[in-house]
């Protein structure tokens, strides 16, 4: 997507696992926990942000995805009630983007590129 940050010194196969894991821990725990599946990306941010740069952004962007799931998520709630259920067909999209989007970064972290998702609020701001 961006290679905002490529000029960056190269990653070590440590940094591009915890990367991939980053972004896809919110994934796996949806099924496990379901809405506070947010909580996994940002212990894992939290725990090793402060060893590169490269797992900081990832780390910042799964959680700041997952965080953004959740807030569309509650916002599309009112819709599919207010619209008799019909609305709860908006949750199709909303859920293909909750399972690509993080195998799409997933990937990218895998090959030592930094990822931004799309439509997804900043609500940790990178550091630049």
């Amino acid at each position: 997507m961006h290679d905002l940050l490529d000029h960056h010194a190269p990653t070590t196969a440590d940094e591009r696992t915890w990367a991939t894991f980053q972004h896809l821990g919110g994934l796996i725990a949806w099924f496990v926990i379901g809405p506070f599946c947010f909580l996994v990306p940002l212990v894992m941010w939290l725990v090793k942000k402060d060893e590169s740069s490269f797992l900081d952004d990832h780390g910042r962007e799964a959680l700041n995805f997952e965080l953004s799931m959740l807030l569309y998520a509650v916002v599309l709630l009112p819709v599919a009630i207010l619209t008799l259920g019909l609305g709860f067909l908006l949750y199709i999209p909303w859920a293909a983007l909750g399972v690509v989007m993080p195998i799409v970064g997933a990937v990218a972290a895998n090959k030592g590129r930094y990822y931004r998702y799309p439509a997804c609020i900043r609500f940790i701001a990178p550091r630049y």
